[in-house]
């Protein structure tokens, strides 16, 4: 009987220390005091907010009326969207935005923050500013019959660079790039086929902005600019290039590749892989050529086809010059 007894102050004492909670339909507001609908109490408890759905999209936390202890905002799908804290009314602490993907955006303080097992954690050097020096040097090999226009020859392109920059974690830094261009005849007159490859590899300690950035009008079209970051890259391009007259040009265009192993401190970046092979970019496209006194004027429009990742859509690029 006494373990009856015992068990029962247990359960009912755990029901009465468990928070209130009520929608936020059903709260009354006087001067800055909540109050429980029909209650004359200030309320004590969360506040849930709901939309039309019934899905909930808030979570607030209230002492006496006032809002004190954690707040939650939910996307419409239920993840987590935005948390903070309040003490007597006034938000303490940091307030941490989500991503859909659940990754942490940048905290209002201009801070950057993860989560571990000890708690959240800042994130150092994500906004860093530094000078720094570099030399680069390089050798070649041309036998392009057209700088701005190639429609036979090879270019081949190898570069060394080393430096150092100041700022967090001051340091020296290098990388290594290999360039290769091929161009010949193509299927008719005025038909040219155009081939690059580019790979490179740097140290691991390089600056967040001085790493490869893969994506753009220049390397992968279809997709940002920097849509790939990473410390090693390898980007190919095929183009079948046809000059209808003396001034107009047209390309059909495919590119592949990636960088990959970014190893740095920003969280927003999500397409980080140790390998190379995982989630490769793919794009096709179309373009035109302008040939001006200046030179060719470029006008591409890509896609990204196959693995498409969450970067999807057309994207226009204008540049003078071809691609390459």
């Amino acid at each position: 009987m006494k373990k009856i007894l015992l068990a029962l102050f247990v359960m009912c004492s755990a029901l009465s220390f468990s928070a209130k909670v009520i929608k936020a339909t059903d709260i009354d507001v006087k001067g800055n005091i909540v109050y429980e609908a029909g209650q004359n109490a200030p309320y004590t408890g969360f506040i849930e907010t709901y939309n039309e759905k019934n899905v909930l999209l808030a979570r607030t936390e209230f002492k006496n009326g006032i809002q004190d202890g954690s707040s939650k905002i939910f996307f419409p799908n239920g993840k987590l969207y935005s948390e903070a804290s309040f003490k007597n009314g006034e938000q303490v602490g940091v307030q941490k935005d989500y991503y859909e993907n659940g990754k942490l955006q940048k905290a209002p303080n201009g801070n950057w923050y993860y989560k571990d097992v000890a708690g959240w954690r800042q994130i150092e050097g994500v906004d860093d500013k530094y000078v720094l020096w570099s030399i680069y040097p390089y050798v070649s090999y041309d036998t392009r019959n057209n700088y701005l226009n190639p429609t036979a020859g090879t270019y081949a392109k190898f570069q060394i660079e080393g430096g150092h920059a100041g700022g967090y974690k001051a340091g020296n830094f290098g990388n290594v790039t290999l360039e290769l261009r091929k161009y010949h005849k193509g299927l008719f007159k005025n038909n040219t086929f155009a081939y690059k490859v580019v790979g490179g590899v740097m140290s691991d300690g390089t600056k967040e902005s001085q790493k490869f950035w893969v994506g753009g009008g220049n390397s992968l079209r279809g997709y940002d600019g920097g849509f790939f970051k990473g410390t090693q890259k390898l980007v190919a391009t095929i183009e079948n290039r046809t000059q209808l007259n003396d001034i107009v040009g047209l390309v059909v265009f495919a590119d592949a590749g990636r960088a990959w192993k970014q190893n740095g401190r920003d969280p927003s970046y999500t397409r980080d892989n140790k390998d190379f092979g995982r989630n490769i970019g793919t794009t096709a496209g179309v373009g035109v050529r302008l040939n001006t006194p200046i030179g060719p004027l470029r006008f591409d429009f890509g896609w990204p086809v196959g693995n498409k990742m969450d970067d999807d859509g057309m994207k226009f690029y204008f540049n003078m010059g071809q691609s390459f």
